[in-house]
């Protein structure tokens, strides 16, 4: 995994995870990037909600 330094300017600790079928995942604990993908889960999480409801509109 290339980790653009330029953008995310923090020191990364990076942990090898094997899932159940042996692909090797990189894993991060930098806060930062944590609190990232925490938005975008939520943001998801709302667009489907919304798309959900336009369906039910319909």
């Amino acid at each position: 995994m290339k980790i653009n330094n330029h953008f995310y300017q923090y020191n990364f600790e990076i942990k090898e995870q094997v899932t159940d079928n042996n692909q090797i995942t990189a894993t991060t604990d930098n806060i930062a990037i944590k609190n990232q993908k925490i938005l975008f889960d939520g943001l998801i999480k709302n667009l489907s909600q919304h798309t959900h409801q336009i369906d039910k509109d319909e």
